[in-house]
């Protein structure tokens, strides 16, 4: 697995039309940007939805999904002569047409991708804070000194004695003979689980690094994500989208990758995919700012993850968490319609999600009169009065709120008392802003309502999934996680809410 550094790196290019030009390539993060020239205006006409390239370096990149940001701000450059840099003897490079293009995604390696072809096996990914997730103080230690050779097999063994973590089978040892260092790795995936997207493993590589003077090991948690048949780009993306949701809830944050390769079947090389730091961090997040242990609670970090994923099945469940991502990612940028978002995501859930509507002999026959009734207005008035009757049958949304929030409160009611008052007011609220009725809040109270709102749903959803929310408030609180933020501060915002 590679990462490219920042820079320019020319080379060239082949649009899907076929046409072939010269062009260079500029790793810079989120402005990661190519550049193409020609003489020929057929550049302007072409399909960038892939773009194939073979750098002067001799690596092959394949560009997709470029967005044509020069064409959308008016910026195209054609007609007359252009200077766009200098060629390999110092003269200046001139051309008529140009044309600039932004990829969604990078891919390099020693061969081309096409997004139509079925041939990715397998995603793997390291993740910025993998460390948390998968705390493991026992992986990798480093030893010091001339000791010879014949001391080596000594020392290890009285360092795993001293941890008692590992089985003799269990362990995998690297000696280097610049010093001494060793590293104890689990030989096996601490996470192994099939879920609905794919087998996803978690594992260690460790490989030594430094030169003759300093010698060290560096350990990489690896994330992969295997499939049971190849798939095309866009889906392979897709799914790993999809598990990094999960990754991001257990966490409290937005992950940014620092590594993503694609295994396919073409070549055993594999094709890496530039990434960069997507959220920018002020802190390291620490093994207990999780909300499971990856390594030391693997059995329900893996029964959460396939649980929570084979929701994933349902259309209305992925739309939903799309929405809660969206909030998730812009939580320092708070605003009241992310209340009003938030709220709203209760009644998209699929209808099985809440017990049926528990309605009167009267009830029902009043609302059949009804109908009967309505049957003889007015065609644009009956309309409205019969969705009016129809939704008698239905959970209202402060209703749907609560019962989710019932998961949360037989596990850990001690934590949030009233809140279902809460909830009442949060539903209050968000009324307001969506039909005026009711009264503005405190910025401060409105805040308390979409976190509640965000604990509600999200800790609900993996509360089902298998997460062992009583545990986790009795052994890792507090912490820096959004829901031990949400617990510590309840009882205070409570009263002031009230």
């Amino acid at each position: 697995m590679k990462q490219r550094r920042e820079g320019s790196y020319p080379g060239t290019f082949r649009f899907a039309s076929g046409t072939e030009v010269p062009g260079q390539l500029t790793f810079a993060g989120r402005h990661t940007s190519f550049l193409a020239w020609s003489d020929e205006f057929s550049i302007y006409h072409g399909d960038f939805r892939s773009i194939t390239g073979e750098l002067y370096d001799a690596w092959k990149v394949s560009l997709i999904d470029c967005q044509d940001q020069q064409i959308d701000e008016g910026m195209l450059s054609f007609g007359g002569m252009y200077n766009i840099g200098i060629d390999e003897n110092g003269a200046p490079i001139k051309t008529n047409y140009t044309v600039e293009l932004n990829p969604s995604y990078v891919l390099f390696g020693t061969y081309h991708l096409s997004p139509h072809e079925a041939v990715i096996r397998r995603v793997h990914f390291v993740l910025e804070d993998a460390s948390a997730l998968f705390y493991d103080d026992q992986v990798i230690g480093h030893v010091v000194g001339e000791t010879g050779n014949s001391k080596i097999k000594e020392i290890v063994k009285e360092i795993r004695f001293s941890r008692g973590q590992f089985r003799e089978d269990d362990v995998t040892e690297k000696v280097q003979a610049a010093g001494i260092f060793f590293g104890m790795v689990r030989t096996e995936p601490f996470i192994n689980t099939r879920t609905m997207l794919g087998q996803i493993r978690a594992w260690h590589k460790l490989e030594p690094e430094g030169d003759v003077n300093h010698r060290t090991l560096r350990n990489e948690i690896i994330i992969t994500l295997e499939f049971g048949e190849p798939l095309i780009f866009d889906e392979a993306m897709r799914r790993t989208r999809r598990v990094l949701e999960f990754f991001n809830l257990i966490s409290g944050r937005p992950q940014n990758l620092k590594l993503l390769t694609l295994e396919t079947s073409k070549d055993e090389s594999g094709l890496d995919v530039y990434v960069f730091p997507e959220y920018e961090r002020q802190t390291r997040l620490q093994a207990r700012d999780v909300l499971v242990d990856g390594v030391n609670r693997s059995d329900e970090f893996s029964r959460m993850l396939t649980n929570w994923l084979e929701r994933e099945r349902h259309k209305l469940w992925r739309d939903v968490r799309t929405r809660l991502a969206a909030y998730t990612c812009e939580r320092n940028q708070f605003g009241v319609d992310h209340l009003v978002s938030l709220a709203n995501i209760f009644d998209v859930l699929p209808s099985a999600e809440y017990p049926p509507m528990d309605r009167s002999d009267d009830v029902e026959y009043a609302i059949k009169e009804c109908k009967k009734i309505f049957k003889q207005i007015a065609p644009e008035a009956m309309g409205p009065a019969m969705n009016a009757l129809g939704r008698l049958h239905m959970l209202s949304l402060r209703d749907k709120v609560k019962y989710r929030a019932q998961v949360l409160t037989e596990k850990i009611g001690d934590k949030i008392p009233d809140i279902d008052i809460v909830i009442d007011e949060a539903i209050k609220y968000r009324n307001y802003l969506v039909h005026g009725s009711g009264t503005d809040v405190d910025p401060n109270v409105a805040r308390f309502f979409v976190d509640t709102l965000e604990f509600v749903f999200a800790g609900s959803d993996l509360v089902e999934s298998g997460w062992d929310i009583r545990y986790w408030c009795d052994t890792r609180l507090p912490s820096s996680h959004p829901f031990a933020a949400y617990l510590g501060s309840y009882t205070e915002r409570l009263a002031r809410m009230k």
